[in-house]
């Protein structure tokens, strides 16, 4: 009997805890074009894509900006962890 693997490894840094090696506050749009100390990295290994975002994010949108790969069975585990990470913390805002 195989067992199936069935949790993702989703990895979540706020932009705001990354130090730009000999840059000051606004150094990290030199590294990551665009991106602003309020957004954080979003990375995980089952494409071993990251993307810089807002959060809460439109999970529909994270998830293709993530390019999960289709034919892995593992991506609807990923999509789904992402779709209910980004329920919960739009339920906690609207607290």
């Amino acid at each position: 009997m195989v067992r199936a693997n069935r949790h993702a490894h989703l990895v979540f840094v706020p932009l705001s805890v990354l130090d730009v090696a000999g840059g000051g506050p606004g150094a990290i749009g030199r590294v990551l074009p665009g991106a602003t100390r309020e957004q954080w990295l979003v990375w995980q290994p089952l494409s071993s894509v990251g993307v810089v975002t807002s959060l809460p994010a439109p999970a529909a949108r994270l998830i293709e900006e993530l390019r999960l790969p289709k034919r892995d069975p593992r991506a609807r585990i990923y999509a789904d962890a992402i779709e209910e990470l980004m329920e919960a913390m739009l339920s906690y805002r609207s607290v």
